[in-house]
């Protein structure tokens, strides 16, 4: 991509940099929301595995958490590796949607060979509860883990002004944020009530799928290559290693602090 060397070209830059950024936090707003939908479902028919909804909406969110912070390491290190976040982001969605569909159809045909799993160790508590937090954790880890790994891949993809990555990166997480509380408020108020849960579901996935698909075609529709865009704006992002890499000891103190403070 070559360089603009005129101002119009630059504003010409900057207003399609702001449109496309604008597409992309409507994209992850109606993904959080989709992700909130998927949960309150999921926490919902887990009840038929549990038996009480404390340990089913307890079981989902420990699975959700998980998927997230692996996901969100993972993506990380991949939105490093990939000039095409963009449409790697949507191919996860289209990934996250159809993945939804198979939970809601296999829980019900799957009900009878869950309960012969199950029989064997009712009386056995401890190992009642693990095994039905396997069966969910199968069910959900993939999800999961590719919602996680969602935010990585756009940070990587919009916060390459220097000047407004800041702004950018907190207005992801903003609307990805309302997002999931129109999702959880929608789904548990409205969607199920009048659709069910599988009718529900399907609208989460066909919103997954809409978005990965438009996420895709942006990407073709543009040219996105992240080596190629990092030269076109002279303010790119540059993020200077530090000289002294802390010591071990900090890194570890750190780490365990937002463990903690995520705990509480």
């Amino acid at each position: 991509m070559r360089i603009p060397t005129d101002s119009s070209s630059q504003s010409q830059l900057h207003a399609a940099s702001l449109a496309l950024f604008v597409l992309v936090l409507l994209s992850f707003f109606v993904t959080g929301a989709c992700g909130l939908l998927y949960q309150v479902v999921w926490a919902r028919k887990l009840v038929l595995l549990f038996g009480t909804t404390a340990y089913a909406i307890s079981t989902v969110l420990a699975i959700f958490f998980l998927g997230l912070g692996l996901g969100s390491f993972w993506g990380g290190r991949l939105a490093e590796q990939t000039s095409r976040p963009l449409r790697l982001y949507g191919f996860f969605q289209i990934a996250i949607g159809l993945w939804a569909v198979f939970f809601i159809l296999a829980v019900g045909v799957g009900e009878e060979a869950v309960v012969s799993l199950l029989r064997p160790v009712a009386s056995i508590r401890p190992l009642a509860v693990l095994l039905r937090f396997i069966l969910a954790l199968v069910f959900l880890i993939v999800p999961v883990t590719l919602m996680g790994a969602t935010l990585p891949l756009l940070v990587r993809f919009v916060a390459w002004e220097r000047r407004v990555a800041g702004i950018r990166i907190g207005a992801l997480y903003t609307v990805n944020t309302f997002g999931a509380v129109v999702g959880c408020a929608l789904t548990g108020f409205y969607l199920i009530a009048q659709f069910g849960y599988t009718r529900t579901t399907f609208i989460g996935a066909a919103a997954s799928v809409a978005v990965g698909g438009l996420c895709i075609l942006l990407s073709r529709t543009i040219g996105e290559d992240m080596a190629a865009r990092d030269g076109a704006l002279p303010d790119r992002v540059v993020v200077p290693l530090p000289e002294t890499p802390p010591p071990p000891a900090v890194m570890a103190l750190v780490i365990t602090t937002f463990a903690v403070s995520g705990f509480c």
